[in-house]
């Protein structure tokens, strides 16, 4: 069965792909980049030991290859050309769903995942997703996000980092490239996350302070 068949069974398809050009060269272009921050996930996910993880928008699935088979780990992404990535990595764990209403029980998982993938979305569909997540976590279960964050450090890196942060989003499509602009004006993932009810159990910095590794839990 094609990738095509196999996730269009699971969720109806995307008008568009907004993904296609660049999901065969988005592990290239991003794991240079990010390549310790996805070791320290795992680190800290053997540490943690969940027994059921998703990945929420888990693109070509590369951070759930790096998980211990020994954990059971699913990904719902909404680009068919990013699980097309998905399935010849880890076939069979990942699904085309819209993250805001996926098809898993509540209280399904202990641990949820998301990287790169908040800040480009529209405000109010944040604030589905955490829903979401809320839904789908057991009580006291813990919600992981890599994203973009407000830097208070001073001196030229973080200025740098910055400035080169928002003009790569600046060169996205419009959708993406003004949800950045929002997730920025409402204080970025820290604040977003406070303000859906959400409180920071683990934080660690990145780039000078601009990409942050939070770990969350729903008060």
């Amino acid at each position: 069965m094609s990738t095509r068949k196999f996730v269009s069974l699971i969720y109806p398809m995307p008008e568009k792909d907004f993904y296609q050009r660049i999901a065969p060269i988005y592990d290239t272009l991003l794991t240079p980049l990010i390549k310790n921050l996805r070791k320290e996930v795992v680190r800290w996910i053997c540490e943690t030991k969940p027994h059921r993880v998703l990945d929420l928008c888990c693109g070509t699935g590369h951070q759930l290859s790096l998980i211990p088979d020994e954990i059971l780990a699913f990904g719902v992404d909404l680009s068919p050309a990013m699980l097309h990535k998905a399935q010849e990595t880890i076939p069979g764990k990942c699904i085309l769903a819209d993250v805001t209403k996926t098809p898993f029980a509540d209280n399904s998982f202990d641990l949820i995942l998301s990287q790169f993938a908040l800040h480009e979305k529209p405000m109010e569909i944040i604030e589905s997703e955490l829903q979401e997540a809320q839904r789908l976590l057991k009580p006291n279960g813990q919600f992981a996000i890599i994203d973009f964050a407000q830097s208070t450090k001073k001196g030229l890196l973080p200025w740098v980092f910055a400035k080169g942060i928002s003009w790569i989003e600046s060169h996205t499509d419009d959708t993406h490239s003004s949800s950045f602009k929002d997730w920025m004006k409402y204080g970025a993932l820290d604040s977003i996350m406070e303000s859906n009810g959400w409180i920071n159990i683990r934080r660690k910095e990145y780039y000078k302070g601009t990409l942050v590794f939070g770990v969350y839990r729903y008060s």
